[in-house]
């Protein structure tokens, strides 16, 4: 009886485990949204975004980390490459 029980649950324990990589495998993300975001190509990642016609809130979060990421760079960078990247982005947004 005992051994029939912890068998079982092993069984149940490991198809969930199973059942929960599988789906980690298969849906892996291949959006360029993410792609764009893993590489650390913030702007791209914004204006994505901005040009989808229905983002969903996966999108908008990795906007939104990616304007913060962006923001802290400007903070960090030469007043010349700021204002050729702040212009980049407002010929867009217009």
């Amino acid at each position: 009886m005992r051994k029939n029980f912890f068998v079982t649950l092993g069984f149940i324990f490991i198809s969930i485990l199973l059942g929960f990589l599988v789906w980690k495998i298969l849906t892996r993300k291949t959006d360029s949204v993410y792609k764009n975001f893993s590489k650390g190509n913030w702007e791209d990642v914004v204006l994505e975004v901005l040009r989808k016609k229905d983002p969903d809130l996966e999108d908008y979060s990795y906007a939104s980390m990616s304007l913060s990421e962006y923001n802290f760079e400007l903070l960090t960078t030469a007043s010349e490459k700021k204002k050729n990247r702040l212009q980049v982005c407002g010929k867009v947004g217009a």
